[in-house]
């Protein structure tokens, strides 16, 4: 009974450190946020502000998210600020950094 205790916590341990050599943390800039300034749907081309320090990102997988345009309600009652319609607030696509124009 004692050689399974010990063989138990030899096991927990070597489970931890295990666990402990996979783990990595994230250091530098995660994310970089820019705003769309023009789309060219025919071209499937958006530009976006202040592009000239994004060449490095080239290659990259990026993700644009609708952020604005949801209506909330105004009214003076209880329900203020309730959203009534999304109006493709949330609505998000995956695409990949081409170039630079």
């Amino acid at each position: 009974m004692i050689y399974l205790k010990h063989l138990a916590i030899f096991f927990l341990l070597v489970c931890a450190s295990t666990i402990s050599t996979f783990c990595q943390t994230a250091s530098g800039v995660v994310n970089v946020y820019r705003r769309v300034i023009s789309m060219d749907t025919a071209k499937g081309i958006v530009r976006l502000s202040n592009a000239s320090n994004l060449v490095q990102y080239i290659g990259h997988s990026v993700m644009l998210i609708q952020m604005k345009g949801a209506t909330i309600d105004g009214s003076n009652t209880s329900s203020f600020g309730n959203i009534t319609a999304l109006n493709n607030c949330g609505r998000f696509e995956v695409g990949r950094m081409c170039g630079q124009l």
